[in-house]
């Protein structure tokens, strides 16, 4: 009965340092991707089709008739023109059409 005992407290501690590796692999990995969507951000090339995919992503799980949206006060044009392009394309795709505000009373901060 103690080994038993012993062997599975082995085990949940090598359960634990690999889920907290794992949580560490993962934070990293968002820490990245954040990093990568800054950069993207200063440069103009591809950032649009980025913003578009997103809003298209959540316009798809949200399924709704208005969304508002929020971004960075200097992405503000992009935000549009990308939100347009992605309510043409759910609009072609789904066959509804949504209303989309940008939320100009609370801007995301400038290093989201």
């Amino acid at each position: 009965m103690s080994q038993q005992i012993t062997k599975s407290t082995i085990a949940n501690k090598t359960r634990m340092k690999v889920l907290g590796a794992r949580q560490d692999l993962v934070g990293k990995l968002f820490d990245q991707a954040r990093v990568g969507l800054l950069d993207a951000g200063k440069k103009s090339t591809g950032y649009e089709e980025v913003l578009k995919g997103l809003i298209l992503e959540g316009m798809y799980m949200l399924y709704e008739k208005k969304i508002a949206l929020r971004c960075k006060k200097e992405d503000k044009r992009k935000v549009e023109s990308a939100a347009k392009k992605a309510s043409n394309e759910y609009k072609e795709k789904i066959g509804m059409a949504i209303e989309m505000v940008i939320d100009e009373e609370k801007w995301l901060p400038e290093e989201s």
